[in-house]
């Protein structure tokens, strides 16, 4: 009987390392979010936003940077009023233990534009 349970235990903690090793992280969905074609527009410079989301047992979700982060970000340190965020590129670097604590280090880069008012017509 002791045998049983010490091999029945040996494998469910030998799953439970294999299983919990994953982890589910939300990508972007695809966006057009490239310069606008009609060149109408002014490049204020480039941003960088970084911050770490801490998930407990894939349950509790803390922290995170978000695409909205990164026009807040380009404002406070341009001091001006951003239209849009083109070209963002997002990077993850994953950390788990066994699933129960994880933490997901997310950077987003972009570059921050203004956009111009069109000439009016005559």
């Amino acid at each position: 009987m002791r045998m049983k349970l010490l091999a029945m235990m040996s494998v469910i903690l030998v799953a439970a390392v294999f299983a919990s090793g994953c982890v589910s992280v939300s990508y972007p969905v695809a966006h057009d979010k490239s310069f606008p074609p009609d060149g109408r527009y002014e490049v204020i410079g480039s941003v960088l936003c970084k911050d770490r989301t801490i998930i407990i047992f894939g349950l509790i979700w803390l922290g995170g940077v978000k695409y909205i982060n990164l026009g807040a970000e380009a404002e406070k340190k341009y001091n001006v009023k951003v239209n849009d965020v083109v070209n963002v590129s997002v990077d993850h670097e994953v950390m788990s233990v066994l699933g129960i604590y994880t933490q997901v280090e997310t950077t987003m880069r972009g570059t921050a534009i203004r956009y111009i008012d069109a000439p009016a017509a005559e």
